[in-house]
């Protein structure tokens, strides 16, 4: 936040004469390299804020990183030299801060404001300011989609974080995380409740809900490459339990496998599907954009059938230099365990027709599974520059028929898609747009199209940022932090995320003075 809330509290106190708290001034660490400190009023050493419109580094230390009971004493360290971070940074305002000092050493010690619970209390406002500028933002788009994943945390907990996305008003496509879930269960209905209450709670209408997206598992059904992953995991455990066996593996690959050839290893068989992985992984990325690249993926799969001779040399290579024996594995009358369709006794023959052929084929199974061709949307992609030409506007009509309550008048569609079409037979291929966030500004006088491009954008691709806000979790949780409440590990995870845009210091003041009546004027 770009002003200290305590100093909002100061103009709350000037306000009302009879507020008793004390002036605590927020701590602000500078970088000594970017600012000189500047003496102020207060013949301190330290600015109270900056005045350069720049905003203060954002470090997420913990509050308290030890303990933080008993009384601040600014004239002795405790006993045990240990006190929370907190303590310790105001403590180290407070020797280059004259006023502070002086007003932490006279305050009523239930005036400070420094105990943990105010923390709690201030920690709370903070999450609560958030998810309410979020809520907002959200009902000015008027859709949004529902993106969740879970995950276990330190305390093997089950955490589902639901992600929301929408189009703002100047079409920018946002994925913000909206709230930290502990679910009673974790079956699919029990999760899809809680999802429903928790929406519903934030004051977030289920109607006005376009897409979800979840991360749903993919279960291997090609035996020999399921088995080779679980041996690949059980060697992985066996090979991580031990600093002595790390040790030898490095020298091994090392010493067989040159850094030009680490990198092949890993993307022998996945790298087709890397820069599709890659690209899902942007937030801002459509289904149309996606929809894309996975068609020439899914091309490139299928013609990937006739290379199994040149990945079979390599891999022959390979197992030679490692002096690995490649032969076909025992085969019996009734196989269960792994894939026994082929009675050839040459390993070129036998892996292509059980592995190579069953990998190739489950992969284009998956590829159309998760990315469904007859979905509604798809066909609204012809309202696109590159298709609108040659497109049918009668079957985008027919498909937009879908989404009849959200587009202003039905009838009056034909006529904006003529006109769009008029438009873009205009333009020269080189100037068309960008990319479909620069094509919704250009819809501004075509409501209904505007409406179509926006429901395209709205709908997600992935749940990659429900996987981001775990990696904020792994940080908020750890193993020194493991008992933390649910609340307070979601309102921390919240302002980690969306501190920086989401939290005004007069909001955030303003809860917090009605949180306590003693905060208020008699």
């Amino acid at each position: 936040m770009e002003e200290s809330i305590h100093e909002k509290i100061e103009e709350k106190r000037a306000k009302y004469p009879t507020l008793r708290c004390a002036k605590i001034e927020r701590l602000v660490i500078t970088n000594p390299h970017k600012t000189e400190p500047k003496s102020d009023d207060r013949t301190g050493t330290f600015p109270a804020s900056r005045t350069d419109g720049q905003r203060q580094p954002v470090q997420e230390l913990a509050f308290r990183g030890h303990r933080d009971s008993g009384p601040l004493d600014l004239d002795s360290m405790p006993a045990n030299g240990k006190e929370s971070n907190f303590k310790a940074l105001l403590r180290y305002r407070a020797s280059g801060d004259k006023q502070l000092y002086k007003d932490i050493k006279t305050a009523q010690k239930t005036m400070l404001l420094t105990s943990r619970n105010v923390q709690n209390q201030i920690i709370k406002v903070c999450s609560d300011v958030i998810k309410e500028n979020l809520v907002n933002s959200i009902m000015q788009a008027g859709i949004y989609s529902v993106i969740a994943d879970s995950t276990t945390d330190i305390s093997a907990h089950e955490q589902l974080a639901l992600v929301i996305r929408y189009v703002t008003e100047g079409g920018h496509v946002r994925e913000d995380m909206l709230s930290l879930i502990k679910p009673s269960q974790t079956t699919g209905a029990a999760l899809a409740d809680e999802i429903i209450q928790c929406l519903r709670k934030l004051g977030l209408s289920l109607t006005n809900i376009r897409g979800q997206g979840y991360d749903g598992g993919c279960v291997l059904t090609v035996p020999g490459v399921r088995n080779m992953l679980g041996i690949a995991s059980e060697v992985s455990e066996f090979l991580s339990g031990s600093a002595a066996r790390v040790q030898v593996l490095e020298k091994k690959v090392d010493e067989y496998v040159p850094d030009s050839r680490k990198k092949q290893m890993a993307v022998l068989l996945f790298g087709i599907t890397q820069p599709l992985s890659e690209s899902l992984q942007n937030p801002t990325h459509t289904l149309t954009e996606s929809m894309e690249l996975v068609e020439q993926v899914d091309k490139t799969v299928a013609a990937s059938r006739e290379e199994f001779s040149l990945v079979m040399d390599k891999a022959l290579k390979l197992a030679d230099e490692l002096d690995v024996p490649v032969s076909v594995p025992r085969t019996t009358k009734r196989q269960v365990h792994r894939s026994n369709s082929c009675s050839s006794t040459e390993p070129a023959e036998f892996y292509r027709i059980n592995t190579w052929y069953p990998f190739i084929d489950q992969m284009m199974t998956e590829l159309n599974a998760r990315f469904p061709k007859e979905h509604p949307a798809i066909h609204l992609q012809e309202i696109l520059p590159l298709f609108i030409e040659k497109a049918s506007l009668t079957s985008i009509e027919q498909a937009a028929k879908v989404y009849e309550e959200d587009l202003p008048n039905l009838t009056s569609l034909l006529p904006e898609l003529l006109v769009w079409r008029e438009m873009i037979s205009l333009l020269d291929r080189t100037q068309f747009p960008k990319d479909i966030s620069e094509m919704f500004q250009m819809t501004s006088n075509l409501p209904n199209v505007r409406v179509i491009v926006r429901i395209l954008m709205t709908l997600p691709v992935t749940s990659c940022s429900a996987e981001r806000g775990f990696s904020v979790l792994m940080r908020m949780k750890t193993d020194q932090r493991s008992t933390m409440t649910e609340d307070r590990l979601e309102a921390l995870m919240l302002m980690s995320i969306h501190g920086k845009e989401k939290l005004s210091s007069d909001e955030v003041v303003e809860k917090f003075m009605k949180m306590c009546s003693r905060r208020h004027c008699e």
